[in-house]
């Protein structure tokens, strides 16, 4: 009985790492299927998409999808500049009188 409950859950566990590969092969996403790649709550979705900040579609007025590249466009923004790049800036500014991010 042991032995069937253990392969059980290495089933369940399967289960889950193929499913998860599915997501990630697949360019459009429901909202379940973002929720898994992307790794936000459904709420946190659902308040992106209410307040416009997370492009996505709803062909039938219902639904919502997403594209993969925009979540992931929306994931790497904000991104933040390391210490040298800064300094090569400031530099740059201090030598040409120009901001070089414009």
């Amino acid at each position: 009985m042991e032995n069937s409950e253990n392969i059980l859950r290495e089933l369940k566990k399967l289960a889950i790492k193929i499913d998860n590969l599915l997501v990630n092969t697949k360019p459009v996403l429901s909202v379940d299927e973002a929720e898994k790649y992307a790794r936000f709550s459904k709420s946190f979705i659902y308040k992106l998409t209410s307040s416009k900040k997370l492009v996505h579609y709803k062909p039938n007025k219902k639904l919502i999808f997403f594209k993969k590249e925009d979540i992931d466009q929306f994931r790497l923004q904000n991104r933040q500049s390391t210490v040298s790049e800064i300094e090569e800036s400031a530099n740059q500014f201090l030598i040409n009188g120009k901001s070089k991010n414009k």
